[in-house]
């Protein structure tokens, strides 16, 4: 590599007698062109670069990343070097710059992201013959995302890599059910921020890859989007859970009702679950997912008042009634209690991970581009 001096560059730049190189010798180097950019911000010195030099891939990124916000001129120095140029990786690459780049711009997003979306699709389907053609399915489990296939192949490409491992966090964050999990194992927001969510979200993506979560531990930028998400669940923390509990009660409706309608029972289905709400102290929250307006809801709790005992007391004393009464009130307190319970009646197991949390530590090291 040429080392060209300031004063070089300033005759250049001004137009002077250059008297050791020649001006096609000066616009051949890409070294010389990109100081030159450099000192004076002009895009217009990217004219002057002969097409050697247009179709060099470090020249183009410099380019492309010091002028990223004119979307127009960018995309014409990409175009001319998507035209100009073969090597699969340097293509790879620039698409998955201009991607982010042109983003806003969904046309632009579309012609760019199709090069780097269909590694990624091949990259699944690699996994999925690999996971196939192993007949152990514990053995098959531990390759989980198949990050291990992308880090052997482009190991030398951050920008390759941390695009493969971005898609991957995000579709083990749709599978696992982040806003869930984050319900489920911390009772406020403000507790999350106390928790330290790097390493949180880091246990979560190693269920599911323990190599891709050795990755991102040391390319802690990976988790910019998780992180974002966490922020969203914690704006709409209380509306998500009234719309969980909601969940909860419309089911329990639905199974009770289900239930009732099966057998000719001599409980009276509105008293059953209105005096075993009243007993699990859940009466007032079954009226208002059941529709149920004040002035109905004190009616049915007299009722309850004046009679219940000798009512339950005397339907109770049969073996029949008392597995009704039994089945009822266990529907409604897993349903509405349940630890384990599940708002999806046939949950997908298959997306679940088996391999327990864990993260091993490998030498990633961060490579320039």
């Amino acid at each position: 590599m040429k080392k060209y001096s300031r004063d070089l560059v300033e005759k250049y730049i001004n137009g002077e007698d250059i008297e050791d190189y020649s001006l096609d010798e000066l616009e051949n180097d890409k070294n010389f062109m990109m100081l030159v950019i450099s000192q004076t911000t002009d895009r217009k010195m990217y004219n002057y670069c002969s097409e050697s030099v247009k179709s060099d891939y470090e020249f183009v990124k410099y380019v492309i990343l010091k002028f990223k916000s004119d979307i127009n001129f960018i995309t014409q120095v990409a175009d001319h070097f998507f035209d100009n140029k073969n090597l699969y990786e340097e293509r790879l690459e620039l698409s998955i710059i201009m991607s982010d780049l042109t983003k806003a711009d969904p046309e632009l997003l579309e012609k760019y992201a199709v090069m780097r979306e269909g590694l990624y699709l091949l990259n699944q389907v690699k996994v999925d013959i690999i996971k196939r053609a192993i007949e152990d399915p514990k053995a098959a489990d531990k390759i989980g995302e198949g990050f291990f296939i992308s880090y052997d192949s482009y190991n030398h490409s951050e920008i390759i890599l941390n695009f493969l491992a971005k898609k991957c966090i995000k579709e083990i964050f749709e599978k696992h059910n982040l806003e869930k999990a984050l319900h489920n194992d911390f009772t406020s927001p403000e507790e999350i921020d106390k928790s330290g969510l790097n390493v949180y979200l880091l246990k979560i993506i190693g269920m599911y890859d323990q190599t891709l979560a050795s990755y991102v531990a040391t390319h802690i930028k990976l988790l910019n989007d998780a992180r974002e998400n966490v922020k969203k669940i914690q704006r709409t923390w209380v509306q998500y859970k009234h719309k969980e509990e909601a969940e909860r009660y419309e089911i329990m409706l639905e199974r009770v009702h289900e239930y009732m309608k099966q057998f000719n029972s001599a409980f009276d289905e509105t008293f059953l679950l209105y005096y075993i709400g009243n007993e699990l102290g859940i009466s007032d929250k079954i009226a208002e997912y059941d529709c149920v307006d004040e002035e109905l809801y004190e009616s049915i709790m007299d009722d309850i008042r004046t009679s219940s005992e000798e009512y339950v007391e005397i339907n109770l004393g049969d073996f029949n009634e008392r597995v009704h009464y039994n089945t009822v009130e266990k529907i409604m307190r897993e349903t509405i209690f349940g630890k384990n319970y599940e708002l999806e009646e046939n949950p997908d197991e298959q997306d679940k991970p088996s391999n327990s949390p864990k993260v091993i530590t490998l030498n990633f090291k961060n490579k320039k581009n």
